[in-house]
C-alpha cells in the first residue's frame, strides 16, 4: 500500500473514531437526561407514601403507578404474592378506612371520591413540581367546601394514577416527547390495569352507598383525565361506557318478546323514539367522566357520539360525559394535527359524505373537530357583557338547561350555536382562555370553581336511574364471598 493510502487509512479510521465518539456522548447525554421509569410510590420512606393522610385539611390520597408498557407497577421487595397490586389494595384499605366500611353493615359514612389520571410531562414523583400538588390542593378546595355547605361533610378521597407521561428532564427532549408519549399512554389505558383499577373504585363506592344509613347524603365518585391522562380514561372507559349505552336503551328491543314486536320497535331506536315520559336514565360510569384537554384523536369518539344520538333522554338527565378544552390550548390545536399529519400520511378515507370528517377527525382532536363541540364555557362577566342574560345560579338539569345558559356563579355554560345532532348527555365544551389558558394551566381558581360546582351538581341522580350489575364481596361465615347484584 503506498504511503497516501495509508494516510488515508489512517485518516478514515480517526474520522470514524470521532463519530462514534460523538454518538456514546450523545447517547449517554440522552439517558442522563431521562427521567427515572418510577415506581415513585413505595412506602420505602415517609417522601414516597402510597397512602398520604391529611386529616387536618379533610381528604386522604393515594397512589396507583404504571410502568412504561401499561403493567402494574409493583415495589421491589423480592416477593409478589399480590399480583403486583400492593399499591392497589393499600388504595382501597384506604377508601374502606375513609368511609368505615364493613359489609352487611347500614353504618358507613358517605365520601367523595375522586380519581385522576394526569398527562404529558408529569408523573408521581413526589420529589419535584407535577400535578401531585396540584391535585391535593383541589382535593383540599373540595374538602373545605364540603365543610362549609354540610353538617356532617363527607371525607374527600382521592386517587392519583400515575404513569410514565415525563421521559425527560430537560429541554429540548421534554418537547420532542409528545408522541412517544401518546403512544406510552394508549398502551396505559388500552391493556386493562387502568380499567380494572377505576372499576374497582367503582364498586368500592356503590358498595359504601348500599351500606349508608337511610337518609344519609350519597357518596359521590367523579373520574378526571387531563391531556394524554384524558386519553387513557377514554381508552379504558369508553368501551365499558359504550356496553352500558347498549345495555340500558337496547335492551327493550332485544326482550321484546316476539319478532312481531322487534320489528314494532326497530324503527324506534332508529329515530331516537322511546315511549314516555321520554326515554330511560342513562347512569354515567361512576357518577360522571370528565376529560381536560384530551390529547387524542377524535376520530374515537364519531361511533360513540352517533349511537348516543339515536336515543332520547329523561328531561332531568345528568352529563355523563364532559370534556372541556381551552381555546389557546396550542399543543392540541397546532401541534397535535402536524403529529398526526406525518403519523397518517398513508391513511385512507372513505369517500363519501362522511369522508371530509374521517379525515378531520383522525387529524385533530375532540374538540379541534367543529362538529363535535355541543357548549362553550365562559366567565359570568363576559357572557353578561356579550349580550346574554344568565339564569339563576345552579339551575337543575332539566329542558331549559340543555337548550340555555347554565350558571355556575362565576361562569355560564351555553350550548354552542348551531351545534348539530340531538342532545345526549355527553358534552364537549370549549373553554374559554380566562378559565383554562393554554394546555397545561387547567389548575386555575377560576375553572376549578366551576368544575368543583359541575361536580357538586352532578351529584343529583336522575329519577330512575337504574344501577348497572356489579359484582360486590360479601363476608360469609365462612369467609369473603363473591356475590352478583342484578
Amino acid at each position: 500500500m503506498t504511503a497516501r493510502g495509508t494516510r488515508l487509512e489512517h485518516f478514515l479510521t480517526a474520522h470514524w473514531v470521532l463519530v462514534l465518539a460523538a454518538l456514546l456522548i450523545v447517547a449517554f447525554g440522552f439517558l442522563s437526561a431521562c427521567a427515572s421509569p418510577g415506581p415513585y410510590r413505595t412506602d420505602k420512606d415517609p417522601q414516597h407514601q402510597i397512602v398520604e393522610h391529611f386529616d387536618a385539611d379533610g381528604y386522604d390520597v393515594g397512589y396507583v403507578e404504571f410502568d412504561e408498557q401499561g403493567w402494574f407497577w409493583m415495589p421491589d421487595n423480592g416477593t409478589d404474592d399480590i399480583g403486583h397490586r400492593e399499591q392497589v389494595l393499600k388504595v382501597q384499605d384506604m377508601i374502606v378506612e375513609a368511609a368505615q366500611y364493613e359489609p352487611s353493615k347500614r353504618t358507613a359514612k358517605a365520601i367523595i371520591l375522586v380519581a385522576f389520571v394526569h398527562g404529558w410531562q408529569n408523573n408521581a414523583d413526589p420529589d419535584r413540581q407535577n400535578n401531585t400538588q396540584e391535585f391535593k390542593g383541589m382535593l383540599a378546595n373540595l374538602a373545605k367546601e364540603e365543610r362549609a355547605k354540610n353538617p356532617y361533610p363527607r371525607k374527600v378521597v382521592g386517587v392519583y394514577i400515575g404513569w410514565p407521561g415525563l421521559s425527560a428532564d430537560v429541554q429540548p427532549l421534554q418537547d420532542m416527547s409528545f408522541y412517544s408519549r401518546k403512544n406510552t399512554g394508549d398502551r396505559v389505558g388500552y391493556y386493562g390495569g387502568v380499567t380494572e383499577v377505576l372499576s374497582r373504585l367503582e364498586s368500592l363506592n356503590d358498595s359504601i352507598n348500599e351500606s349508608l344509613p337511610k337518609g344519609a347524603t350519597p357518596s359521590f365518585y367523579v373520574v378526571v383525565g387531563h391531556s394524554f391522562g384524558a386519553q387513557v380514561v377514554y381508552d379504558s372507559l369508553m368501551q365499558v361506557v359504550t356496553q352500558r349505552v347498549a345495555e340500558r336503551k337496547v335492551t327493550k328491543y332485544l326482550e321484546a318478546p316476539s319478532p312481531g314486536m322487534r320489528a314494532a320497535l326497530a324503527p324506534n331506536l332508529k329515530q331516537g323514539r322511546e315511549p314516555p315520559p321520554g326515554g330511560e336514565a342513562l347512569q354515567p360510569f361512576g357518577d360522571l367522566v370528565v376529560l381536560i384537554n384530551p390529547a387524542f384523536e377524535g376520530e374515537r369518539y364519531f361511533n360513540l357520539k352517533t349511537f348516543t344520538e339515536q336515543f332520547v333522554y329523561p328531561t332531568e338527565q345528568r352529563p355523563v360525559l364532559a370534556i372541556f378544552c381551552s381555546e389557546t390550548d396550542v399543543d392540541t390545536r397546532t401541534f397535535f394535527p402536524i403529529g398526526r399529519f406525518v403519523s397518517t400520511f398513508f391513511d385512507r378515507y372513505r369517500d363519501d359524505s362522511l369522508g371530509s370528517l374521517q379525515h378531520e377527525s383522525n387529524l385533530h382532536t375532540i374538540p379541534w373537530t367543529d362538529e363535535f363541540v355541543t357548549h362553550q364555557l365562559v366567565t359570568l362577566d363576559e357572557y353578561v357583557k356579550a349580550g346574554g342574560t344568565p339564569p339563576p345560579a345552579d339551575a337543575p338539569w332539566n329542558e331549559t338547561t340543555r337548550v340555555g345558559p347554565w350558571n355556575s356563579g362565576a361562569a355560564v355554560l351555553y350550548p354552542k350555536p348551531g351545534a348539530t345532532g340531538p342532545w345526549t348527555p355527553f358534552y364537549v365544551v370549549k373553554v374559554d382562555k380566562v378559565l383554562i389558558d393554554g394546555h397545561t394551566d387547567i389548575w386555575r381558581e377560576p375553572f376549578m370553581d366551576f368544575l368543583e360546582r359541575f361536580i357538586e351538581h352532578t351529584e343529583k341522580k336522575t329519577v330512575g336511574e337504574v344501577s348497572h350489575r356489579i359484582i360486590r364481596v360479601s363476608h360469609a361465615p365462612d369467609g369473603p364471598a363473591a356475590k352478583q347484584e342484578p
